[in-house]
């Protein structure tokens, strides 16, 4: 069941109009790459949801919201790209996408890094699982004030990747949640931890109805953020909504207002 649908597909139609607009070569160069660095994130977690949604759109026993973003005491946030919600494995699960298109790996000091083709150095990152176990500490936080603790014991995380994207699985184990976008739902089915008694004489599984209000209870949580088009400070006057079924409208603006507010900014600089 699909509490939160994804609005990546949305706001990527839109972005590809903003760079394919003749005007966009008149943005500044770092507010050009930056939104073209955004559309190659969007890619990556627009085809995440797209599978995640084939595989449990019709379950009855997982829940999935997507673009989650809640508070956490410490007043800061944490943004979940994608939650699975399981009513059997009593298990809570963050998928952190990340669209890296080299190859992947770490040093023996635990520091990441990413290989691109044609360049002689490797670009550190940060550490993507440790970002996702912190994600994970938010949202264990959040159930415990809110009384699901016990409905979902269990959270866990998975970093997923873009199947062209090479592991080094010499440097970064097995036991690392990071796995190829195209195998993240079998991954994810492999450590359940669920055996078929389990299923049979599972004791305090909630039923579909109750988890359907739990994950819809976690939806509600949600507080929306700056978007990037608000960090480049090139948010125009005039927005168009985009909006879908089961999620909150999401403003994006108008392909030729965004590249005439640039111009503004940049005037009064």
């Amino acid at each position: 069941m699909i509490i939160k649908r994804s609005t990546k597909a949305d706001e990527l139609a839109f972005l590809e109009e903003v760079i394919a607009d003749e005007d966009f070569t008149s943005l500044p160069a770092t507010t050009q790459s930056r939104l073209r660095k955004h559309r190659r994130g969007l890619w990556g977690e627009r085809a995440t949801a797209h599978m995640i949604d084939r595989h449990l759109l019709t379950s009855d026993n997982t829940a999935v919201i997507h673009d989650l973003r809640i508070a956490d005491q410490g007043g800061s946030f944490a943004q979940f790209d994608h939650l699975l919600l399981n009513r059997w494995a009593k298990r809570a699960t963050i998928v952190e996408v990340k669209n890296y298109a080299g190859r992947l790996s770490k040093n023996d000091h635990g520091e990441w890094m990413v290989w691109y083709t044609g360049q002689r150095r490797p670009r550190d990152i940060p550490n993507p699982v440790e970002q996702a176990r912190r994600q994970a500490e938010v949202l264990r936080r959040w159930l415990i004030r809110n009384a699901l603790d016990k409905v979902f014991p269990r959270v866990d995380v998975f970093v997923s990747v873009p199947p062209e994207c090479s592991i080094d699985r010499s440097k970064v184990g097995t036991d690392e949640p990071l796995v190829k976008s195209d195998n993240l739902i079998s991954r994810w089915l492999e450590t359940s931890g669920l055996s078929e008694l389990d299923v049979m004489f599972s004791i305090g599984v909630i039923s579909s109805s109750d988890l359907r209000a739990y994950a819809q209870k976690l939806a509600r949580a949600h507080v929306a953020g700056p978007d990037i088009y608000d960090v480049l400070n090139i948010r125009p006057q005039g927005e168009a909504s985009v909006q879908g079924p089961e999620h909150p409208s999401v403003n994006v603006p108008d392909t030729t207002t965004i590249l005439a507010t640039q111009e503004a900014v940049d005037g009064s600089r």
